[in-house]
C-alpha cells in the first residue's frame, strides 16, 4: 500500500525544494516528513487520529513531546514552511 504522504511530500520537494523532505510511512496511515530548514531539522507528522503537525527537533529533547504547531490542512501546513524556509 502507498503511504498517504507521497503527495504531501512530493508537493514539498516542488514547492519549496529547500527543505529536502524525506518520507518515513508509519502504520495505519501515519507518516513522517523529516525537513532541514536553514540548517534546522523539523519533522511533519501525520496521525489519523490526531492531525497533522510540525515541531522543531531540539537536540536537549527525549523523543517526542508534542506537536509545535497543528493544522487543518496541507495548505496551512506548506504556507508555514513556506514562511520559515524564506529570506532571512
Amino acid at each position: 500500500m502507498e503511504s498517504p504522504g507521497i503527495p504531501l511530500a512530493q508537493r514539498l520537494e516542488c514547492e519549496i525544494p529547500a527543505c529536502h523532505p524525506r518520507l518515513d510511512p508509519l502504520a495505519n496511515g501515519a507518516y513522517l516528513i523529516d525537513l532541514t530548514i536553514k540548517g534546522e531539522a523539523f519533522v511533519v507528522e501525520y496521525y489519523p487520529r490526531v492531525g497533522l503537525g510540525i515541531s522543531r527537533l531540539r537536540p536537549s529533547g527525549y523523543g517526542w513531546e508534542s506537536l509545535d504547531s497543528e493544522f487543518e490542512n496541507e495548505d496551512a501546513l506548506v504556507r508555514h514552511i513556506a514562511g520559515l524556509s524564506g529570506p532571512g
